[in-house]
């Protein structure tokens, strides 16, 4: 779910272009795929935040050392 309201999405002429180009990842609440919700009111239902990012720094010392 898109907050449409919200100022920083303002002014809304042409709503693909805006949800794609120009709206905030703040402003983004809910999210689903394949109808499973893999983002409820801002925060990951299906992954665990500790374990990403511990994953992004072992894929950062890997390609440092490329």
């Amino acid at each position: 779910a898109v907050r449409m309201d919200a100022l920083e999405t303002q002014p809304l002429y042409h709503i693909v272009s805006q949800l794609v180009y120009a709206t905030p990842r703040s402003q983004v609440s809910d999210a689903w795929i394949d109808g499973r919700a893999l983002l409820r009111d801002g925060a990951l239902t299906t992954l665990e935040r500790d374990v990403l990012l511990r994953r992004a720094r072992h894929w950062r010392q890997r390609i440092a050392t490329i």
